[in-house]
């Protein structure tokens, strides 16, 4: 993803992105496009509900209803233990698999399929910009992205890794400050 100006301008309809989560999240998770699967999707992940409630944010900001986004923020938080700042850009069903602990702030934007597993931050390192995150994207637990860094698709992040630099399309990172993992 190529860092750009937020969009604020309604582009897809709300109901339409929450398909498109729901359904995307089926896909990674290797499940049929059923009725049934969907109802388990929507009434029973958590990773479900934190997307819909960011879109309604997301909703509100772009057509300035005010408090709104500021409740289901505080309701995000309280229930599920996540931040996510209003700013920030979700690809398509961004698995949040364990969202306790997980901050997702400032400008960052996170592409499609991304999976988050839990205590992870994503943000500005010194005011000094935010990640910028491809497709596909598995962040171990406890694993740190900080700065001005892009970083590529199907990309591997270690638990507790401290990513601060660029990482090229397919690098599995490891360590604190993380370093490509060696092929064996």
């Amino acid at each position: 993803m190529e860092r750009r100006e937020p969009n604020l301008t309604p582009s897809r309809s709300l109901f339409r992105e929450f398909v498109d989560d729901a359904t995307g999240i089926l896909i990674s998770e290797r499940r049929e496009v059923t009725l049934k699967n969907l109802m388990w999707v929507i009434f029973g992940l958590d990773a479900f509900m934190i997307l819909f409630l960011f879109r309604i944010r997301k909703w509100c900001q772009r057509w300035r209803i005010p408090l709104v986004g500021r409740l289901l923020r505080g309701a995000q938080l309280a229930l599920y233990g996540i931040e996510l700042g209003i700013d920030i850009e979700l690809g398509r069903a961004v698995y949040f698999v364990h969202s306790s602990g997980v901050v997702v702030g400032g400008r960052a934007m996170v592409g499609a399929f991304t999976r988050f597993y839990g205590s992870n931050t994503v943000g500005a390192g010194k005011d000094d910009g935010e990640p910028v995150i491809g497709s596909r994207v598995m962040i171990g637990a406890g694993a740190r992205l900080l700065g001005s860094i892009n970083i590529g698709d199907n990309v591997m992040i270690g638990a507790n890794a401290v990513v601060l630099n660029d990482v090229p399309p397919g690098k599995t990172m490891v360590g604190i400050p993380a370093r490509e993992r060696p092929v064996s």
